[in-house]
């Protein structure tokens, strides 16, 4: 009985998660710009180094973005969603 309730807020908190970064991805793709500049286009493709711009990232994000969301989903979601969180010329 409890395994499906733990199971159903944990579905509901991966989706309240994903609209929160939905939300927040101009001020993402404003952070990637700062952070590394032009050298973007060398590595937009790199999941690697893109994974470690976006962990550099979270640091950067509102505390209540970072309460709600734990970095490695943060990274997840951002290597998922490039064309969100990159500018529209990089993703």
């Amino acid at each position: 009985m409890f395994e499906k309730l733990k199971e159903k807020m944990k579905e509901k908190m991966a989706t309240l998660s994903e609209e929160l970064l939905t939300d927040r991805a101009p001020l993402v793709q404003a952070l990637v710009k700062e952070h590394i500049g032009p050298a973007l286009k060398d590595i937009a493709k790199d999941d690697v180094k893109m994974a470690a711009v976006f962990k550099d990232i979270y640091a950067k994000l509102p505390p209540i973005v970072q309460t709600a969301v734990p970095r490695d989903q943060f990274v997840e979601f951002c290597l998922t969603h490039r064309n969100l969180v990159l500018p529209p010329d990089q993703a």
